[in-house]
Formats: C-alpha cells, sequence, structure tokens
C-alpha cells in the first residue's frame, strides 16, 4: 500500500512522525525514492558504493540504497534501529531535532528557543514562530514595511489589552457553536449509515425526490432508507437554520469587539466609529 494511504495519525509511532516530516509543504515528498534523492543530491548521505561504478550508475545504486532503508523506517513503529547517519540527515533535512524523532517531544523545530517557548506556553511551533518572526528585521520590512521595534511596540499594546481578551472569548464563542453544529451534523450522518448498509443508502439517494410510481419494484430497505435519509435531511436543514443564526449573531459581535480594540488602542480618534459608517 502506499504510504499516503496509511492511517498516519499515531504520533507515538516513528513512521508516522518522518511521514508528517515529508509531508510538510516546503517538502511534499510521498515516497521513500523521492526522499532518498533529495538527502542524496543535497549531500545530506552518501552510501559506499564501488570504485567501478560510473557516476550516472552510482547516483542510481546509492539512491536505491537508501530508499529501501527508508522504506524500513517508514515502516517502523520505534527508532531503535535508526542509525545515526540517518538521525543526522533528517534533523539536518527537515531542520527538526532529534528528540522529534526519538518521540520525546512533540515539537519539530531544531530550534531550541522555540521549544522552549512552545513547551513553557502551549502554544503551536507555527505561532511561536510567528513571534520570533516579529523580530527578525528583513522579516518585518518585507512583510509589514516596519522596523522589528514598531512591530513588536504593537504586538505588546495588543497582547495587553482588554480587547484582545474579549476577542478571544467571542472567539471561543464562536468556536464552540461551529463544534456544536458538527457534532450535530456528523451524529445525524452516523446515525443513518449505522442503520443501513452504504450500497443501500447510495440507492436511496439516486431515487430521494423522485416521484416513484412503482414502489412495489424497489426493494423495501431502500424504501426504508430513502425515508430515514428525508429524516437525515431535515435534521440537517433544521441544524443548519438554528446555528446558523447563532453564528451569524457571534459573527457580528466578534466584529464589534476587534472596533472596540481599536477604540481603546487609538480612544482620542474616531478612526473606529468612521470605519463601521464609511461607504466606498
Amino acid at each position: 500500500m502506499s504510504e499516503k494511504y496509511k492511517d498516519h495519525e499515531n504520533q507515538e509511532m516513528f513512521k508516522n512522525r518522518l511521514w508528517n516530516l515529508m509531508q510538510r509543504k516546503d517538502k511534499n515528498l510521498d515516497t521513500a525514492r523521492k526522499l532518498a534523492s533529495c538527502l542524496y543530491d543535497g549531500g545530506y548521505i552518501q552510501p559506499q558504493r564501488k570504485a567501478e561504478d560510473e557516476p550516472y550508475r552510482m547516483r542510481s545504486n546509492a539512491i536505491g540504497t537508501l530508499e529501501k532503508r527508508i522504506r524500513a523506517h517508514l515502516n517502523a513503529e520505534n527508532p531503535d534501529k535508526l542509525q545515526g547517519e540517518f538521525v543526522r540527515a533528517y534533523c539536518d533535512y527537515f531542520g527538526c531535532s532529534a528528540d522529534y524523532l526519538f518521540g520525546r517531544t512533540d515539537i519539530k523545530t531544531g530550534n531550541i528557543e522555540i521549544r522552549q517557548v512552545c513547551e513553557k506556553t502551549g502554544l503551536s511551533e507555527d505561532a511561536v514562530t510567528m513571534l520570533f518572526n516579529m523580530t527578525d528585521k528583513k522579516y518585518t520590512f518585507h512583510n509589514f514595511g516596519m522596523h522589528p521595534s514598531e512591530a513588536i511596540n504593537i504586538l505588546n499594546r495588543i497582547l495587553c489589552s482588554q480587547g484582545l481578551l474579549n476577542i478571544i472569548y467571542e472567539f471561543q464563542e464562536l468556536e464552540q457553536l461551529h463544534l456544536a453544529f458538527s457534532e450535530q451534523y456528523k451524529k445525524a450522518w452516523d446515525d443513518l449509515y449505522n442503520c443501513y448498509p452504504q450500497e443501500i443508502i447510495r440507492q436511496a439517494e439516486e431515487l430521494e425526490g423522485e416521484h416513484l410510481q412503482a414502489e412495489s419494484e424497489i426493494d423495501t430497505s431502500v424504501l426504508d432508507a430513502i425515508n430515514a435519509l428525508e429524516d437525515t435531511l431535515e435534521k440537517i436543514f433544521e441544524y443548519e437554520d438554528r446555528y446558523g443564526n447563532r453564528i451569524k449573531v457571534e459573527e457580528y459581535q466578534l466584529s464589534q469587539q476587534f472596533y472596540s480594540l481599536i477604540r481603546e488602542l487609538y480612544p482620542d480618534n474616531s478612526i473606529a466609529p468612521r470605519l463601521s459608517t464609511h461607504k466606498r
């Protein structure tokens, strides 16, 4: 079975941690062969070779050897047999720590300062990396057109504001509504699929909404499934109405909190009121 079709959820397994590194956006590797090519061509690891090998054959043989080892890693539940040369190659190529490879931390980065902040605060690696980037002159100028000190000053004011706490509270309310709707939606479909085989439901979906002139020719289980499907759709429409209106209200309240934050940070001007009424 191809790696991309396997279950990679359990991060306690070494093979899944390695696969997740391969699937990062900046790597996007879906086969052991591709990773082997990257490691070899990038000089991260060099297998032993025969002196008589020609250059093209040497590369092909080396990548083939690496591929076999990587395949074994992608099937290993623990890193007990992971060779030191591969530990270094994986850490250097993916920019991760050996502790992540060995399952001692969920933080991938090899930057010990970022890892410490993540573990201390519970913030994600991406969030902490963004905070660190705010102190980088090249990053802030390229993305915001400002000096790091200006970006940090704004960030400090936002983090210390009451408005931010209110925004977080409203986000939590919105998150709970979305979760509640998702759970009800999932439960409605799960109840249906727990009662009828998938093939019966497929037939019911094809016939649902049609004018059935010869119901006697349709299997009873399909007719029952059609009724159950219609009931399920009615439930979902009801959930969409119920939660949809509450979500819109919460989104409006959230937008008002953003305006309140602006008024808190800039109390001596009328920018926020104008933003809420200005029409282009």
